[in-house]
């Protein structure tokens, strides 16, 4: 017998699977979403958009990561914005490596994003506390340069870190 959680992750291992075959969504179905959520026009495509958003800000990361997940196949307009939510998520789940793919994937193609500075000290800080320090220090470097305080303060502490 499947849990909600199982039955969850089973969900989001189908809908990846089929993603990968060629078989891209027409709707995300999830546990957490009372109907599916079509993504056959642009406004469905904004609809689920604000639904991944809504449930990243009240922690339903499973949910959101499925969204962020469909929409990185069929909203290719915002892709660097669904490769942010689903590096966020995969970090909090605990997922470094998944992590580490979706923010350098950002970074690659989309460098002038405005996301790639929040990214930059993501993926910075996600490299220290693997030990990765010289991979880091480049794109810590990178986020001292963002025009908020909060992201250079935290750029200045992963930088002193790494030189612990």
């Amino acid at each position: 017998m499947l849990t909600r959680i199982g039955m969850r992750r089973l969900l989001i291992i189908i809908g990846l699977l089929l993603g990968a075959v060629g078989c891209g969504p027409r709707a995300i179905r999830h546990l957490g979403l009372p109907t599916p959520l079509s993504l056959e026009t642009l406004a469905d495509k904004r609809v689920a958009f604000a639904h991944g958003y809504s449930a990243f800000q009240h922690g339903d990361r499973e949910l959101a990561l499925a969204v962020f997940s469909a929409l990185a196949k069929t909203y290719p307009e915002l892709e660097d914005y669904h490769l942010f939510f689903i590096g966020m998520l995969q970090e909090r789940l605990g997922h470094a490596d998944a992590a580490e793919t979706a923010f350098r994937r950002l970074l690659r193609e989309y460098p002038s994003s405005v996301k790639a500075v929040p990214v930059a000290l993501e993926l910075g800080t996600l490299l220290v506390h693997g030990g990765q320090l010289d991979q880091a220090r480049p794109l810590l470097q990178r986020a001292l340069a963002a025009p908020d305080a909060v992201t250079v303060q935290r750029a200045r502490a992963a930088l002193a870190e790494a030189d612990e």
